[in-house]
């Protein structure tokens, strides 16, 4: 489940279940296509901004930062998506890490 802020709007809550042929996949891949389909989510809604993404995959935050850069093809794959979407509008995408030990929706004003 993740939460959504855009400022001066309500909270939007986000989640779901995977399709059969996502339930297989490494959990880094699911955690980095959680990414792109809670961005996708905002299509249309936000232009001209920065977000900023509490995630807790290590591995997913490394790619990112690495200019996506992944030894899995299926990670890079959706690093590529995620920085394509990002373009047209003109998204700054910002991943900050926060342990797993925190609930990410603290950091996010979700509650």
């Amino acid at each position: 489940m993740g939460c959504l802020v855009i400022l001066d709007q309500s909270p939007l809550e986000a989640h779901g279940l995977w399709d059969v042929e996502y339930r297989t996949l490494p959990t880094a891949v699911k955690e980095s296509l959680a990414l792109l389909r809670a961005l996708e989510s905002l299509a249309g809604r936000v232009r001209n901004v920065r977000i900023d993404a509490f995630v807790d995959s290590k591995v997913l935050l490394a790619s990112w930062e690495e200019n996506q850069l992944s030894r899995s093809q299926a990670i890079s794959d959706v690093l590529k998506s995620l920085l394509e979407f990002s373009y047209a509008p003109n998204l700054h995408l910002s991943l900050v890490y926060v342990s797993s030990k925190e609930p990410s929706w603290s950091f996010s004003g979700c509650v």
